[in-house]
């Protein structure tokens, strides 16, 4: 993208999530709606990992994991 922009050029219109295993399941007509709901949930997970209260040994590492899991098979149920 920083090179077709320092060129002029077009730039390019999928990121790197366009190419992710979960997008390349999906049937190309909800390529990009699946790739919009990842991109919204790996916001969510990296909120939740930045400004989480988890501190050594509470177990809020745990919570985290389960949230990334589940979120991972709410985009795998909606590709089905």
């Amino acid at each position: 993208m920083f090179q077709a922009l320092k060129q002029h050029k077009d730039t390019p219109k999928y990121g790197i999530l366009f190419h992710a295993s979960l997008v390349g399941q999906a049937s190309n007509n909800v390529k990009g709606n699946v790739s919009r709901s990842l991109a919204a949930k790996a916001s969510l997970a990296v909120r939740v990992d930045a400004f989480g209260n988890a501190e050594e040994g509470d177990g809020m590492e745990d919570e985290n994991c389960k949230l990334g899991i589940e979120m991972k098979q709410k985009i795998e149920n909606r590709l089905k």
